[in-house]
């Protein structure tokens, strides 16, 4: 039972992705440069408010992290989630980069 709800949790996952990708590649198309940018502002956004949700708890701790564990997990946590930013920027600059 185990394996079957991760095995849907990965498929959602999945899902989630191609539509991402998918939607990213239709408002690239598009006539309009900017709207090509909507997803990875969103995305960008989402992981400024992860960081400062992380920061948030981690100094509100009965015995609050040190200034070094804070700003490495915090670094971790932009370089992770900034991940999918990084590929619909590169798939705005596959489409774009010729006409910018």
């Amino acid at each position: 039972m185990f394996e079957i709800a991760e095995m849907s949790r990965f498929i959602v996952l999945i899902v989630f992705l191609v539509a991402v990708t998918t939607l990213q590649t239709i408002l690239c198309r598009r006539q309009n440069t900017w709207i090509g940018l909507v997803l990875p502002v969103l995305f960008f956004v989402l992981s400024i408010l992860v960081i400062i949700g992380f920061i948030s708890n981690a100094v509100s701790l009965v015995e609050p992290l040190n200034f070094i564990t804070i700003a490495f997990v915090s670094l971790q946590l932009f370089i992770l989630f900034n991940l999918p930013t990084a590929a619909l920027i590169g798939i705005y600059i596959f489409y774009h980069g010729r006409r910018v």
